[in-house]
């Protein structure tokens, strides 16, 4: 059955106000695996070209010590902004999966996809409203963007709780953290890797 723009924005709009009810829809569409990892392909990428014009249209701002140093906040290429961030994306879904499987949760790696890929997805939403509301209104902007990640933990938590069959979002809410450690840990050495991060902040002028 093809999938409509207004099922998507109804679908966002149960993802904020039922969540449970949004991951019970995705659920029931029963979508193969390879649409799961091409939506949270896309997601990535959308996210990672948002994120670029959002550096574009607020650039970081240089910071200066004590000692009259200028320093730049270090910043990621788009390219490497979209690696990142499907990578970061896929092995939180395969951290909540495994995780989630050793704390007695009985979900299916595809399912666990499909409700992360569509979180994705709803992120990259929140991403745009908050690059329009940079141009229109630039003090929402922050407003817009920490609601979304409250949305999207809350949705994530039922998500979890529906796909593992919890009955408690307690349980729930412990194999999201116990993930996110994981993939910080894994998120830490790729960027070390490509040497960012490892060297802090680079002074003004520096070689990038």
């Amino acid at each position: 059955m093809p999938i409509r723009n207004s099922d998507l924005w109804a679908l966002a709009r149960l993802t904020v106000e039922k969540p449970v009810e949004a991951g019970e829809r995705i659920r029931a569409l029963d979508l193969p695996r390879n649409i799961g990892w091409m939506v949270l392909i896309l997601a990535g990428v959308a996210s990672a070209v948002l994120t670029g014009l959002s550096d574009l249209l607020v650039p970081p701002q240089p910071v200066t010590l004590e000692s009259g140093e200028v320093m730049t906040p270090p910043r990621m290429s788009p390219l490497l902004w979209g690696i990142v961030s499907v990578a970061s994306a896929a092995l939180l879904t395969a951290a909540l999966w495994r995780i989630g499987g050793m704390m007695g949760g009985q979900a299916g790696f595809t399912l666990m996809l499909n409700l992360m890929a569509w979180l994705q997805l709803f992120m990259v939403l929140v991403l745009a409203l908050q690059v329009l509301l940079i141009l229109l209104a630039p003090p929402l902007s922050f407003l817009a963007m920490l609601a979304g990640l409250v949305i999207s933990f809350r949705a994530m938590a039922h998500f979890v709780n529906l796909a593992h069959g919890f009955d408690s979002l307690g349980r729930s809410t412990g194999v999201i953290v116990l993930s996110f450690l994981a993939i910080s840990f894994a998120l830490v050495l790729f960027l070390m890797i490509f040497g960012i991060g490892a060297g802090g902040i680079a002074p003004s002028g520096a070689p990038q």
